[in-house]
């Protein structure tokens, strides 16, 4: 990094913090744009299988990595943007000993959503989301495989999104998934937004 870039640095270190950080080392964007973004994250999941030998119901971490695209709509109320998202999720797994047997059960999957976006502050929105995961659980016993099923099922969710002004964000988020028996993590990601 030359001289001048650092002058740059502690000035918007000094200026406004984190968010001017990021826009004097990367480029300045508005609070608030439209077009491709990656998110990472990662969280606690909780997810239930009651069979007629075992229930599960246990919580692990839960990892997600998506994609999505997000442009600007003038035709919902309070709504300023929609996205368009798809990740991939691991909702972790849980075992519990039955029997003399202990049963594992792993699930993860594929998220296709469609996301809104009200701004709450100048730099926060609130954000829902309404879409499909399609998932696949893997049941063993002492650690041989003894089952694999899968589904598509609904998801929903509910988070909040921190805008920096710089190509970096980040997001707290609650999701609901239709699977098992129910299913449920809340996950705190980092966004990026291509320019």
């Amino acid at each position: 990094m030359r001289r001048g870039s650092i002058g740059r640095l502690v000035a918007a270190v000094l200026a406004g913090g984190i968010p001017a950080v990021a826009s004097a080392e990367y480029g300045a964007l508005p609070l608030r744009t439209d077009g491709f973004y990656a998110t990472a994250g990662v969280g606690l999941s909780q997810f239930d299988a009651d069979t007629a030998i075992f229930d599960l119901g246990g919580s692990d971490i839960a990892l997600e990595l998506g994609a999505g695209y997000r442009f600007r709509t003038r035709w919902l109320p309070w709504v300023s943007f929609v996205a368009v998202e798809g990740a991939y999720v691991d909702l972790g797994k849980d075992s519990v000993v039955a029997n003399s047997t202990e049963f594992e059960l792993e699930v993860d999957g594929i998220e296709i959503a469609v996301t809104g976006f009200v701004p709450f502050t100048q730099s926060l929105d609130v954000y829902g989301k309404l879409g499909v995961f399609s998932w696949d659980a893997e049941l063993a016993a002492n650690g041989a495989a003894l089952d694999d099923t899968d589904g598509t099922d609904l998801l929903a969710g509910l988070g909040v999104a921190w805008n920096t002004g710089s190509p970096f964000g980040a997001r707290l988020e609650l999701d609901t998934y239709d699977i098992l028996d129910g299913a449920l993590t809340i996950s705190v990601s980092g966004q990026y937004q291509f320019k």
